[in-house]
């Protein structure tokens, strides 16, 4: 198995698809959209620490928590350490 997972890495079609993917990431300028704040980690950090701003959709329950969950974890976690202090 070994074997053939180092032929295939050194393929052409393997080296042009890393080319690109390099080329890719460094070209790709990106932002980060503020609706993503809202919608996940003010969410989350309301769940956690229990302050923070929701919209609308969370105040009358049309998302789901699945993904601000992720973070809400996290916070959880960072808290329970010690961590959560911005000093």
């Amino acid at each position: 198995l070994q074997a053939r997972v180092f032929d295939m890495l050194q393929t052409p079609t393997f080296g042009m698809l890393l080319a690109l993917r390099l080329v890719n990431a460094m070209l790709v300028q990106t932002y980060i959209h503020p609706d993503e704040t809202w919608q996940s980690l003010e969410v989350a950090h309301k769940l956690v620490f229990g302050y923070g701003f929701v919209t609308w959709e969370w105040r009358h329950g049309l998302r789901g928590f699945a993904h601000p969950m992720l973070f809400a974890c996290v916070y959880k976690a960072l808290q329970v350490l010690g961590l959560d202090d911005t000093r």
